[in-house]
């Protein structure tokens, strides 16, 4: 896989460093039903940072998530 690389279908770079692992960016979504009117809601809630200090890639905003039947919890 180091010698991969690709174009997704939404139409982003997808890298691999010397390991074989993927590079990149990533946001974590939320997503759930609109209580109003059904629709799809997307939140963003977190984001993993391939570039940041190990034990820093990661963070999540756990205030954001909803969770199923509305609950924060």
């Amino acid at each position: 896989l180091r010698h991969l690389n690709f174009t997704n279908n939404m139409g982003e770079q997808a890298t691999f460093d010397e390991c074989g692992d993927l590079v990149g960016n990533y946001s974590i979504i939320n997503w759930h039903l609109s209580p109003e009117d059904g629709s799809i809601v997307f939140k963003e809630v977190g984001y993993y940072n391939v570039y940041a200090k190990k034990g820093e890639r990661l963070f999540i905003n756990e205030e954001k998530i909803l969770w199923s039947g509305f609950s924060r919890e």
